[in-house]
């Protein structure tokens, strides 16, 4: 498993099935998808291998229309429109609640702005808790050889992230010093953005889920 597999797993988590949760508990969200259309919250690594190149264009061409930072590229998050009539995708953009917020309705992006982050926070670190926990296992017991660690988990709106906080109480001064030699190069700056406390023994690092920040 590379560090690649992880953030790609990490991302596959994020979205299955999110657009299901979103629909069931948000009215609007549920309006909107008995309009016809389907929604559908799935990585951007999974469109590029189902599509054409005339299609990458197309879809590239609607998020940049909308002036989105993001482009279609592996690696991020995105929620997709699919026509009830003719099955392709006549929509993407990031997956991220001021997106929809602003699909929802445009005067009332506030109150649906607030709505759609709690409802991401709340799968993120509760919801799909387990499912994190169970591949950052994996990754840590094949490179480390550690199973027994505490984790918690933030989601930030505004900067498409998802946090992990990684804690050890490794009593061996030895395997410490081991653990955190493997920490700098198994989770790499340029990937993770990991920040390292060996006094305390916490890493924390985060997955993006697109590239764009937002300043709401």
């Amino acid at each position: 498993m590379t560090v690649s597999d992880l953030n790609r797993d990490i991302l596959q988590i994020f979205c299955n099935d999110l657009d299901e949760f979103l629909i069931s508990h948000n009215t609007k969200i549920k309006e909107l998808d008995l309009s016809g259309d389907k929604w559908l919250s799935i990585t951007s690594d999974e469109i590029l291998n189902n599509i054409s190149f005339v299609e990458f264009l197309k879809l590239n061409g609607i998020l940049r229309k909308e002036k989105h930072v993001q482009r279609l590229k592996k690696g991020f998050a995105a929620l997709i429109r699919i026509s009830d009539f003719s099955g392709t995708i006549v929509h993407i953009t990031p997956l991220a609640p001021i997106n929809i917020a602003e699909i929802l309705d445009a005067a009332q992006t506030e109150k649906n702005l607030l709505d759609l982050v709690a409802l991401f926070d709340t799968w993120v670190t509760k919801v799909k808790f387990d499912n994190f926990r169970n591949v950052i296992a994996k990754y840590w017991i094949e490179k480390f050889k550690l199973s027994d660690f505490e984790l918690s988990i933030n989601y930030s709106a505004r900067k498409n992230e998802i946090i992990f906080t990684i804690t050890t109480h490794l009593r061996n001064p030895s395997n410490k010093k081991k653990y955190f030699k493997k920490i700098k190069y198994l989770l790499p700056k340029e990937n993770l953005r990991p920040k390292i406390d060996k006094n305390k023994q916490v890493v924390k690092f985060s997955v993006a889920t697109s590239e764009e920040v937002y300043t709401y």
